[in-house]
């Protein structure tokens, strides 16, 4: 294929030839895949993915009040091992008390 010297500028001389692919991943889904260990959902009432219900008043915590609820949880945990700590050394000091003194006879 040649184009005319007088019009153009440039010659060329190569035929067109298809390039290999180099798609990393597949251009489509194996049809035996898997979504968290169960068989892919072909339904839509069997996919957990999917929320149902009416989603108008749904509470969505942003990113930031999700650290700090865990954040909370984590304080919350800590304060029930250090009473948790507290009332067992209380009973091992309950434990360790000297025993109140024998009764009088004839009382």
């Amino acid at each position: 294929m040649q184009q005319q010297q007088g019009r153009g500028g440039y010659t060329f001389n190569q035929q067109p030839s298809a390039i290999a692919p180099s798609r990393k991943k597949p251009k489509y889904r194996d049809p035996h895949e898997t979504i968290d260990g169960g068989p892919l959902a072909t339904n839509l009432m069997w996919d957990k993915r999917v929320v149902r219900g009416n989603t108008y008043a749904a509470q969505v915590l942003p990113l930031s009040a999700q650290t700090e609820l865990a954040y909370a949880e984590k304080e919350a945990q800590k304060q029930r091992k250090k009473i948790a700590a507290e009332r067992k050394r209380m009973e091992e000091e309950a434990r360790h008390r000297p025993a109140p003194p024998e009764a009088v006879d004839g009382r």
